[in-house]
């Protein structure tokens, strides 16, 4: 027993040393490196009290490029238009977006739930797909405002939203049958416990995922599973084809045994719904929040978007002609876009001028890159949706991304956006019970929620 305790206690040792004893990695030609006090933890605790805030600093104490050390992690920093640019043409190959994404998720998300491609997305999102979405969109639009209040009442506009867009997401990825409450209700349960968010934001509740070997995550998943499977056997027992993705997905895994079949039909439903929950609803509560606060700004714009749409079949060809809401969006996320753009360095490469070894990671912050926009009637930091539309080549405003990284749902998103405003702003009239909104210092990745809940009234309109 003694030896075993000895052994245990060297392994030990040897583990401390090297985690919180190496030495960060390093390019050339060199950059400045911020690697703080603390062995391992670096400059990690300055970081996380307000990560914009403690870039801004580096930044004009360094330069534009330059390198940190934090919770055992080397990352190089690029703020340069130069720099930008060649962080998004990088060649996944060499610097992974893939791969960046899996480490971090890896600390919350079973491993498994972490494998796939942008691959699966684009072909998540085929034309072939989109008139389904389309369907599933519109009527859980529908379905969840004719749930308030038939004169008039008040909802929480972030909660109501991840509700919304919880329904419609398992729709799209699932089928009809995510309609019904208690399938819908366990896949949001099992997504909720699940969510890396909840981890991330609460270092206690990760800290418990990660002591139980994540038991709740890996029953929440084989929970997705089995709800999946109940679905597509029931499919089958009526004999039943529907073109959805669901039968994309089963298609795609067709020569898979059955139980592999149905694991990685829930690991890809789990992720479809993970790459669109995450910024969908707050995306939506955003551009919502934008409107009402600006009513004057919006107003004229807006309404004609609305009006000419308002009565209409909703589809591809009326949503693209809703442009000035493709402006507010995109004016909303910019200011909202909290996201740090991470890849992973998987074989020495050249970024810009600099040789980089493999396993460091490029990265910048879009809440500071995204103050990149020409001063105009209006400073960077206030919305004004009439901004000059950008040169798509130019990187350093990012907001559905860029090149091969660009995101393959911002068509979904933009629909999501859009059926709502011309449902809700044709049936009721709305009334922030809040003056202003604040995004939390500590915010990081994806777009940010707000710091206190915004609560709305609404009165149906007089016919």
């Amino acid at each position: 027993m003694f030896w075993i305790l000895l052994l245990a206690f060297l392994i030990f040792i040897l583990w401390f040393y090297f985690f919180f004893t190496k030495k960060p990695l390093t390019v050339t030609p060199r950059v400045p490196v911020v690697s703080g006090r603390l062995p391992f933890i670096g400059c990690g605790i300055d970081f996380i009290k307000n990560p914009k805030q403690f870039l801004l600093a580096c930044i004009k104490q360094h330069g534009e490029t330059f390198q940190l050390h934090l919770f055992g992690f080397d990352l190089i920093f690029t703020f340069s238009r130069e720099g930008l640019a060649a962080l998004y043409q990088i060649r996944e190959n060499e610097a992974s977006f893939t791969e960046a994404t899996r480490t971090l998720l890896q600390l919350k998300l079973p491993p498994e739930a972490t494998t796939g491609s942008m691959t699966m997305f684009h072909r998540g999102f085929r034309k072939r797909l989109f008139d389904g979405y389309l369907f599933h969109i519109n009527n859980a639009i529908a379905n969840k405002l004719s749930e308030l209040d038939s004169t008039k009442g008040t909802f929480e506009i972030f909660s109501f939203m991840k509700e919304l867009v919880h329904r419609i997401g398992f729709l799209c990825w699932v089928g009809q049958e995510a309609a019904r409450v208690d399938y819908l209700r366990r896949f949001v349960a099992d997504f909720e416990e699940l969510d890396p968010e909840k981890g991330f934001q609460n270092l206690a509740s990760l800290s418990w995922t990660l002591l139980s070997r994540k038991r709740n995550e890996y029953r929440a998943l084989k929970d997705m599973e089995d709800v999946l499977k109940e679905i597509w056997l029931e499919r089958e027992k009526r004999g039943e084809h529907v073109d959805d993705n669901l039968t994309s997905l089963h298609e795609m895994y067709a020569d898979l045994s059955e139980a592999e079949r149905y694991r990685k039909v829930a690991l890809n439903v789990f992720q479809f719904h993970l790459a669109s929950q995450a910024n969908t609803y707050a995306a939506l509560s955003w551009t919502f929040i934008n409107i009402l606060q600006h009513r004057r700004l919006c107003d004229e714009g807006l309404m004609r978007d609305v009006t000419r749409a308002d009565g209409r079949t909703l589809d591809v060809d009326v949503l693209d002609e809703m442009n000035f809401v493709d402006d507010v969006v995109d004016e909303s996320l910019r200011l909202a876009q909290q996201s740090i753009t991470l890849r992973k360095v998987v074989r020495e490469c050249q970024f810009e001028k600099y040789r980089v070894p493999k396993g460091i990671y490029l990265a910048t912050l879009l809440s500071i890159t995204n103050s990149a926009v020409a001063e105009t009637e209006k400073s960077a930091n206030e919305f004004w949706p009439f901004r000059q539309r950008r040169d798509p080549s130019d990187t350093r405003v990012s907001t559905f991304g860029h090149g091969f990284h660009a995101c393959p749902g911002r068509r979904f998103a933009l629909a999501i956006v859009k059926v709502f405003l011309v449902r809700a702003l044709t049936r009721f009239d709305f009334t922030p019970q809040f003056r202003e909104v604040c995004i939390p210092p500590g915010s990081v990745g994806a777009v940010a929620r707000a710091s206190h809940p915004c609560v709305v009234q609404y009165r149906v309109k007089e016919q």
